[in-house]
C-alpha cells in the first residue's frame, strides 16, 4: 500500500492475531516482523509493535538481503511491512512475481478507506501481474457507502478483510454485485 495507509499496523495486527491463536502453534519463536525500506534513517512503528508483541523485528534496504533471510528463515511465519518506495518499483514487482510462485505466500494490499477511483486504481496498477487481496484501513475514521464498494468491484477488488460495523453492512447492500 501507499504512505500512511496502515501497512505498520495491519501487519502488527496479524501477527497479534496469530499470537493469541490459543489452539495454533504459533510462538515468538516462530513469528518475526520485517521492515522493508530504502530510508536508512528511518525508524519504523514496527520496532514498537515487535518490542510490545515480543517478537523479532529485521530491517533490510535491499531485496538482496530480503531475499537471504527468507531463505534462511523458510520455516517461519514472517509478516513484510514494505515500504512505499518497493511498491512502486517495478523491478520489485518483477521479484515479488517470483517469491509469490510459492503459494504458502500471501501479498496483501493495503487501501485506506474513503479512496477515491483514480488513486485505487493507479494504486492496483503497481500490483500488475500479481495475486492479491485487499485490506480495508481507517474504517473506525472515513464512512464508506456504496459507492466505495462498487468501486472495489468495478476495479475487480478482492477484499479480505473488514471489521464488522453496521456502515459496512449497509454499504455492502446497496454496491454493485460483489
Amino acid at each position: 500500500g501507499l504512505t500512511g495507509v496502515g501497512k505498520t499496523s495491519i501487519c502488527s495486527k496479524i501477527a497479534s492475531y496469530l499470537l493469541d491463536q490459543s489452539t495454533s502453534s504459533h510462538s515468538n519463536d516462530n513469528i518475526e516482523l520485517v521492515n522493508l525500506s530504502k530510508s536508512p534513517n528511518k525508524i519504523s512503528d514496527l520496532f514498537h509493535f515487535g518490542r510490545v508483541l515480543n517478537l523479532n523485528v529485521n530491517s533490510f534496504l535491499k531485496v538482496e538481503d530480503l531475499d537471504k533471510y527468507l531463505i534462511k528463515n523458510q520455516n517461519k511465519i514472517i509478516i513484510i511491512d514494505i515500504s512505499n518506495d518497493f511498491f512502486v518499483d517495478k523491478n520489485f514487482n518483477n521479484y515479488l512475481k517470483i517469491v509469490l510462485s510459492d503459494h504458502r505466500k500471501l501479498l496483501i494490499n493495503v487501501i485506506q478507506s474513503g479512496i477515491n477511483f483514480k488513486s485505487l486504481e493507479k494504486q492496483v496498477s503497481y500490483l500488475d501481474g500479481l495475486s492479491f487481496t485487499n485490506v480495508l484501513t481507517k474504517l473506525d475514521e472515513i464512512m464508506v457507502n456504496s459507492y466505495d464498494f462498487s468501486m472495489y468491484h468495478d476495479l475487480n477488488c478482492k477484499l479480505g478483510l473488514l471489521s464488522g460495523t453496521k456502515n459496512i453492512i449497509d454499504s455492502i447492500a446497496f454496491a454493485n454485485s460483489l
